[in-house]
């Protein structure tokens, strides 16, 4: 874990491993960050925030909520997108093969 200068972590939040913080930034109460997560600098995460493993948090989050990604998104969004992202070079393929009807 690297948590640099300045860094506010609020009540009862876990910081996992590998978890990286940036300068300045203010981490909420009860909120956790799962193994590889990374902290951009100078930015405020609410309360009752969850980030799930390798999320990358570039700017503030004001609403408490779970995300996933990064940047980060909404976890179920991201969840869908990863279905999405493996179903990817079928539907290019296809794609292709419908302009070239057209």
């Amino acid at each position: 874990m690297q948590v640099a200068h300045n860094v506010e972590v609020g009540e009862s939040t876990f910081l996992c491993s590998q978890v990286g913080i940036a300068g300045s930034s203010k981490i909420g109460g009860h909120c956790i960050l799962a193994g590889q997560v990374g902290v951009a600098g100078h930015l405020e995460i609410a309360d009752n925030c969850v980030f799930g493993a390798q999320s990358g948090i570039p700017s503030t989050v004001r609403k408490a909520g779970m995300y996933q990604g990064s940047p980060i998104i909404d976890a179920m969004n991201w969840r869908r997108s990863v279905v999405g992202f493996k179903q990817l070079p079928d539907l290019m393929k296809k794609l292709q093969e419908l302009e070239k009807k057209v």
